[in-house]
Formats: structure tokens, sequence, C-alpha cells
């Protein structure tokens, strides 16, 4: 006669293998690039607005942006924000003492970049001595848009070319405005080391 299977009881269960330690000072939800046993080298979460508003768990924080602008003349309009105050070309023949809306296009990508790498920089330990951004954009007429950007990043630094590319993982992973770009444009780039620091 076939005995009945003893149901295990809890002391008998094997004890359970516990997790994996995460790498000193990788937060949760942060994604580790490169070699594991360097905790400098890792992607860096984003982190959250000084004006986000307080939220449940387990909710998603949308931050607010707001900027206003007004006609000045025939030639150009003026931007707005906090403080700040930007002149805009928004003349039909153009004017050589602003940016165009495709050139603040640019310039707000550029931005995005530069204060994405000083906000990992410290993070990572990263030390620089300098940062150039050139940006090309091509823009095509049916439907009017700007179809491709390119871009070059210079970074002056006697880091190796491994952290130089974690550095550049992380300003394509968390740009604000380069994510909003690469979703609608074809958006592709380098980084590269200035002449005279290499290691």
């Amino acid at each position: 006669m076939p005995q009945k299977r003893r149901r295990q009881n809890t002391e008998d269960r094997p004890a359970r293998r516990p997790d994996k330690p995460r790498a000193a000072g990788c937060a949760k939800g942060c994604a580790q690039i490169g070699d594991e046993a360097d905790p400098a080298v890792r992607a860096v979460p984003p982190r959250a607005g000084v004006n986000a508003a307080p939220a449940a768990k387990d909710t998603w924080v949308m931050l607010e942006y707001r900027v206003s602008a007004q006609r000045v003349d025939a030639r150009g309009s003026l931007a707005y924000c906090k403080e700040a105050q930007i002149l805009l070309d928004t003349g039909v023949k153009g004017r050589a003492d602003a940016f165009n809306p495709a050139e603040m296009l640019l310039a707000a990508l550029a931005a995005c970049m530069i204060k994405g790498i000083e906000r990992v920089t410290p993070m990572l330990q990263f030390e620089l001595r300098g940062i150039d951004v050139a940006l090309r954009g091509l823009r095509e007429d049916t439907p009017p848009k700007i179809a491709r950007i390119e871009y070059t990043l210079t970074v002056d630094t006697h880091e190796s070319d491994r952290r130089l590319e974690l550095l550049h993982q992380n300003v394509m992973k968390y740009g604000t405005v380069y994510n909003t770009l690469a979703a609608g444009t074809e958006l592709t780039g380098r980084i590269r080391r200035a002449s005279g620091g290499g290691r």
C-alpha cells in the first residue's frame, strides 16, 4: 500500500540563499556597467527634481517646467524663465545676434548633456577639466522638421577610455532633452578625449 507523502515542515526546508549584495553605494535601480568589482564604475540613477511634490509609494512624479515668450518686434522676441531672459531670432530675415528656434533646440541638447555630466561626475569620481559639445542638425522640408542630429562630446580628462564611455552612457540614458529628442529624431554622436588629455 503506497505511503502518503509527509508534508514538509518549515523546519525541514533548506535555508533560503541570501540575495546577492549590491555593490557599495549602488542605490535601488542602479544599473551596473563594466566591472562589478569596481563600485565607482556604474550608471547613476536619475535624481528626483528639487521641486518635485511628495508622492505615494510606487507612483511617478511629473516635474513641471514653465517658460514664456513675448514678441519684441518684427526681428526678434524674448523668452523668460525664472530670473533669466534669452533673445530669440524670430524674424523672417533672421539675425546674427540671436538663436533661431532650430539653434535653440540644439543648444538645449548641448546644455542637457553638459548638465548631465556635471551631475554624475561627483558620483563616479570622474575628474575632468573641460567639456566641449559640437552639434549639427539636418532639416527636411516635407514635413518641416529636424530629421537628424549629430554631436561630438569632447572631454578634457585623464580618465580611462572605459570610464569615458561610461560617462557617455549616463548622458544618453538619463538626459531629459536627450531622451525626448531621441524618441522622435535620429540622434547619433560620440565622445572623445581632448588632444593632450591622454593617460
